[in-house]
């Protein structure tokens, strides 16, 4: 009876076993999604792609192609900067070179400037200052206004003689006519020297030759002795020795021409700038215009 039980019982368990197998394989209706639930966007290609490797010539993963860092070509060699021929040397009025680049006026010494130079003032040397190959040339200080300018750069020819002539710049001046007219005066006047005394170059206290044309500024000195108490206004020339011929003149502040004063107003025979409105003005007007 007992055997007969547990068969029973068996058989029952064999029976729900397979029941519930046919059950679970059955299929049943598809679920659906719910139709209030939010449909996701599809995402684009740009975000789908990958992100560039920040590094890309890092380390590759072991099993693929690292990629190779490109060639740098070597930088060519700098050239060597220039080193000028020229050595400064005590600086001597007579031997003045100025250097068209920047500006400056020295003196070389005599063997670095003999080994550059064959004709002294059309052959340009280098400058000890800014290095520049062969830019200074041979310079001299204008006669009547003082500034110093390259000869070689500032001639000309003489379309009447044909010769070539050296002018100053900022004045005009031939320094070969200044000494020239000097000498030439000079010999008809007395030997012995003159009462005025050379002083510094002075804009405001110049007087000019009416012999000789050379213009100057004397000592203030020299100048009042020959004038207080003899009622003259001309001295004497310590050029040309000339005696009673040079006038009280006026420096053109534009040009620096040297002339003689006409009337009350000072007009500039070269530039018609008036000097005394000049001075007043302080910003340099030309007569009858501002």
């Amino acid at each position: 009876m007992k055997n007969l039980l547990i068969g029973a019982v068996l058989v029952a368990a064999v029976f729900f076993v397979a029941w519930k197998a046919t059950q679970t394989n059955k299929p049943g209706p598809a679920r659906q999604a719910p139709q209030d639930a939010p449909q996701e966007a599809p995402r684009p290609e740009a975000e789908a792609a990958p992100s560039p490797d920040p590094f890309p010539h890092s380390a590759a993963p072991e099993g693929s192609a690292a990629t190779p860092p490109p060639v740098v070509s070597p930088a060519p060699p700098a050239e060597p900067a220039y080193t000028s021929k020229t050595e400064l040397g005590t600086r001597r009025e007579e031997c003045l070179y100025l250097c068209g680049k920047c500006g400056k006026v020295f003196s070389p010494t005599e063997e670095t400037m003999q080994a550059q130079v064959r004709i002294q003032w059309t052959d340009a040397i280098d400058c000890p200052y800014c290095n520049g190959q062969r830019t200074a040339y041979f310079a001299e200080a204008c006669p009547s206004c003082g500034k110093i300018y390259a000869q070689f750069p500032n001639t000309k020819r003489d379309e009447a003689t044909g010769e070539i002539r050296k002018f100053c710049p900022q004045c005009g001046t031939d320094p070969v006519r200044w000494v020239l007219r000097i000498r030439k005066a000079r010999p008809a006047s007395p030997t012995d020297p003159p009462a005025t005394v050379l002083g510094p170059r002075r804009e405001d206290f110049r007087f000019l030759c009416r012999k000789c044309g050379a213009n100057f500024s004397p000592t203030p000195e020299s100048a009042q002795k020959q004038t207080r108490g003899q009622g003259k206004t001309a001295i004497d020339c310590p050029l040309c020795y000339g005696r009673s011929c040079a006038d009280a003149a006026v420096c053109c502040p534009k040009c620096k021409h040297v002339y003689l004063a006409e009337g009350a107003k000072a007009l500039c025979p070269r530039c018609k700038t008036d000097a005394v409105e000049w001075h007043r003005t302080k910003g340099g007007t030309k007569s009858g215009t501002k």
